[in-house]
């Protein structure tokens, strides 16, 4: 990993912390107090972050407890879901605890009936007090390693021929990891021993015994060798090797005081056994990615809702607007029915001037026509107009009936009309000489209703 984190070992109660800046070591601490369980862990992870100035948010730990347990599984051949489920039935039954189970598997060397498998199961309620402790400090667990998987890397750097078994053990602060494999890096069995070698050589070398024994009856090979690593190896392995009566070496990896928490950032992430889920791990990420889409979604929805009211307040006016042009369209068409009237007014007497011109009628008769369409008042409707020649005048008669109306009094109406006519006769630019004016009233049925049919004869000369 080359990202910042704060790496962290927790060895039987023994914590250290490394700040990993780019792979290597920006800053360390060592706890001086033990730490027997998590229930105080987060103020102590505090500590770590600020004595080791770290830079980064994530947290990766090595563990050493003697709640984590590890047994090698035969497995069928299977991958993905399928093999997660085996794993997962394992598990409840291989667990020592009450609870739900953190596991996580690496590959282990095959057994002699089929592939196999190591299992590092772990109580899920501890796992969430670490995760807990870190996330009260702003930080996230994102590793959770077994000292047995690190200490099983330091296989592929053993002098070991192609199948040759060997056993490699480390002093974890109380305790002794122990794993046997080959130098491809899979192991054939994993423990934790009660024993060290700086203080109960005896016992351990008894307890290593017995684990050779165990792991050449299940594999069917033969271990070779024995290496140790950590501090006091180098004194402690020619007396071990006089117990186990086997070759016993130093590891040619070299030891250092935060060797375990270094390690929970150099160990490659393909096959690690570690006990934090990928769901836990991209939990934070999908929180800030839900946090993040949910902010879009109201970003979106307030962008509708003003665009909405907007194209609302927009459909409003255009509405208004559309009102107010249909009462210009029909104002406008109401007053180009007013001009066609006028125009076909015009056109009726343009049309008389056009005949008159063209019949080249005598100067009077023609004035004389053009005079009466102005002088016959609208509630007239002439039917017979003659202008003739006398000897020294000219003799003029005028036919004509009443327009029908809805005046209570029609024939009030219609004398009126005749006496203004004739008056704008005697009196208009042609002073007609009127020798004769009738007025005559006949009774009609029209439709459902009774009326009088009014008529008008006058006749005169223009002098």
């Amino acid at each position: 990993m080359n990202k910042p984190l704060l790496c962290v070992s927790w060895l039987n109660g023994q914590l250290k912390a490394v700040a990993m800046q780019r792979g290597s070591a920006a800053g360390t601490w060592d706890s001086p107090d033990s730490l027997p369980d998590f229930a105080a862990l987060a103020p102590v992870i505090a500590e770590a972050a600020a004595m080791t100035r770290t830079e980064g948010r994530h947290v990766a730990m090595v563990l050493a407890h003697p709640r984590l347990s590890h047994q090698v599984l035969e497995v069928p051949s299977a991958k993905g879901r399928t093999l997660d489920r085996i794993f997962e039935r394992s598990v409840r039954t291989l667990k020592t605890f009450t609870g739900d189970p953190a596991w996580a598997a690496q590959p282990a060397m095959p057994t002699k009936n089929s592939d196999a498998a190591l299992l590092q199961v772990f109580p899920q309620a501890l796992v969430d007090q670490l995760a807990a402790a870190c996330t009260q400090n702003s930080l996230q667990l994102v590793r959770l390693l077994s000292t047995t998987t690190v200490l099983s890397s330091q296989l592929k750097k053993l002098p070991l021929a192609k199948d040759e078994l060997a056993l490699l053990a480390a002093e974890t602060n109380s305790t002794t990891t122990v794993v046997i494999g080959r130098g491809d890096g899979r192991v054939c069995l994993a423990r934790t021993l009660i024993n060290r070698w700086n203080q109960q050589l005896e016992p351990l070398s008894v307890e290593l015994m017995r684990t050779i024994g165990f792991a050449e009856q299940q594999s069917g090979l033969v271990v070779g060798s024995v290496w140790l690593f950590g501090t006091g190896a180098q004194a402690q392995a020619p007396l071990l090797e006089s117990l186990l009566h086997l070759p016993v070496k130093v590891s040619p990896v070299e030891p250092s005081p935060f060797y375990w928490a270094e390690q929970a950032a150099k160990l490659p992430e393909k096959d690690d056994a570690n006990l934090i889920t990928i769901e836990a791990r991209q939990a934070p990420r999908r929180r800030r990615l839900l946090t993040l889409t949910s902010l879009i979604l109201l970003i979106l929805l307030a962008v509708s809702l003003a665009s909405t009211g907007f194209i609302e307040a927009r459909r409003r006016d255009w509405l208004v607007a559309i009102e107010k042009q249909e009462a210009l369209m029909l104002a406008l068409q109401k007053q180009r029915d007013d001009w066609q009237k006028r125009n076909a007014g015009m056109a009726r007497q343009m049309e008389l001037v056009r005949v008159v011109l063209d019949e080249n009628l005598p100067p009077i008769p023609a004035m004389f026509l053009s005079y009466v369409t102005e002088a016959v008042p609208d509630e007239l409707l002439l039917t017979e107009v003659r202008v003739a020649r006398t000897n020294d005048a000219w003799s003029v008669r005028m036919a004509g009936a009443a327009q029908p109306t809805t005046n209570s009094s029609p024939e009030t109406v219609f004398r009126a009309a005749i006496t203004s006519m004739t008056n704008k006769l005697i009196s208009g630019p042609f002073h007609v000489k009127v020798d004769r004016s009738v007025m005559s009233g006949a009774p009609t049925s029209r439709g459902a209703g009774k009326g009088t049919n009014h008529t008008f004869l006058i006749e005169g000369v223009i002098p």
